[in-house]
């Protein structure tokens, strides 16, 4: 008893930064580059993640602490209610060290501010847009871009309850290769790479990935010249993308497909049934890619930054059967009991008031990148597509504004700065 008592000691001397996050982008785009950038300064630190629930596969907190070396613990909750009154989930955070700040990255706003009021530490809120109606009590509100107007322009800066610390995504891109060699050369006969990013959750992938092989293969139909990579999350276990079962989805109809894995040379699939498609990670599909299509999300940032053409997809087929996108947990949980009709409707006239829904559309108020919203059919989405592929002054176009776009790096070392008052 006397070494656990020691053991406490010497653990719970470390002042413990708490992050939350809910998402494979949030992940890779805002906790990499912060945490790496913590123990860049050799701050002494502890750093504790928590995940909502929802946000990855069952049981993968190995997968992310391997793919995230510089965390000290994961939390990945099985409940995310049940967890803020579990002593046992906050005594796992408090032998970690003794929480001092938590930051608030991505999820349920709501659950990380409890949360915080459970671990009695003061909670900063990360946010990408200044939602004023969303602060419920943080200390502390950090913006990827000076988007403060009104009154809250009194509380704007170092010392205020605002302040704009830039998008931790450039710094998460700042030390990767840029895009492949075969781009800048642009060899005459070259193949047109298209990258496919189906999704990064297992619901996604099981639903959109069989759209996304039928897409495949009527485009190789209509453009011989072209190559397909798909994108995994390197979040996902490996076995996501061996078998892909489709629920309906416009005129497709249930059955079974399976995705071979080649790792090698992209080659257009000849038939939907067993395309021989590449899986490759997110990063290497962008760097390879002349273009690339994909879904709502953090991935549409990433691409954005990197300068890759996209066509971003937002289908309302199967909202009141599949987690709302972009919606808290809590409140799709209460939608979910409303039955799926209600669900649907409901989720149809929150997203109808949305102009845009990609981040370069919405950062810059304008169309940039083209968006393919509502009851879409394949039909749509390959004439887009094929359209994109065939214009490369289109796609040169696309990237020159999308570059434009990408602020400076430096924003985990402000964020950085933000918490040393708290971290003392």
């Amino acid at each position: 008893m006397r070494g656990k008592e020691l053991k406490n000691l010497t653990t719970t001397a470390f002042p413990n930064l708490v992050l939350t996050a809910s998402g494979p982008g949030e992940l890779t785009g805002w906790v990499r580059p912060l945490v790496e950038e913590i123990r860049r300064q050799e701050k002494a630190w502890r750093v504790s993640l928590v995940l909502w629930k929802t946000a990855l596969s069952t049981g993968s907190e190995r997968g992310v602490q391997s793919q995230l070396p510089g965390l000290d613990t994961v939390l990945m909750l099985r409940s995310n209610v049940t967890a803020l009154g579990n002593g046992q989930a906050l005594s796992r955070l408090r032998e970690t060290g003794t929480p001092k700040a938590l930051l608030h990255l991505g999820g349920d706003a709501l659950l990380s501010r409890f949360l915080a009021m459970r671990l009695r530490c003061p909670s900063i809120l990360y946010s990408e847009h200044d939602g004023s109606w969303r602060n419920l009590g943080f200390r502390k509100t950090l913006l990827l871009e000076n988007g403060i107007t009104g009154p809250r322009q009194a509380t704007a800066g170092p010392c205020g309850r605002y302040q704009v610390v830039g998008d931790l995504f450039v710094d998460a891109l700042a030390g990767r290769p840029p895009r492949s060699h075969q781009h800048v050369e642009d060899p005459i006969g070259r193949k047109v790479t298209i990258g496919l990013f189906p999704g990064s959750r297992p619901y996604q992938i099981q639903y959109m990935g069989p759209l996304f092989l039928l897409l495949c293969k009527r485009i190789a139909k209509k453009i011989p010249d072209v190559e397909f990579i798909f994108a995994k999350s390197e979040y996902l276990p490996p076995q996501t993308f061996l078998r892909l079962v489709t629920g309906r989805f416009g005129s497709l109809s249930n059955q079974r497909k399976t995705l071979r894995l080649n790792k090698e040379t992209p080659s257009h699939p000849e038939n939907v049934q067993e395309p021989n498609i590449p899986v490759m990670s997110s990063r290497d599909v962008l760097a390879r890619s002349d273009m690339v299509v994909m879904l709502p999300g953090t991935s549409t940032a990433e691409a954005m930054l990197m300068g890759v053409p996209m066509i971003v997809l937002a289908p309302y087929y199967r909202l009141g059967s599949n987690p709302a996108p972009g919606v808290p947990t809590s409140v799709d949980a209460i939608l979910g009991m409303l039955g799926k009709c209600i669900k649907q409707k409901i989720l149809l006239s929150i997203f109808r008031r949305f102009v845009f829904f990609s981040h370069p559309n919405l950062r810059s108020g304008r169309e940039i990148v083209p968006e393919l919203r509502g009851w879409i059919k394949p039909s749509q989405i390959v004439e887009t597509v094929s359209e994109m592929a065939r214009n490369k002054g289109w796609r040169e176009r696309i990237s020159l504004d999308l570059k434009e776009l990408a602020g400076p790096p430096g924003a985990a070392k402000r964020i950085i700065e933000v918490l040393e008052p708290f971290m003392k």
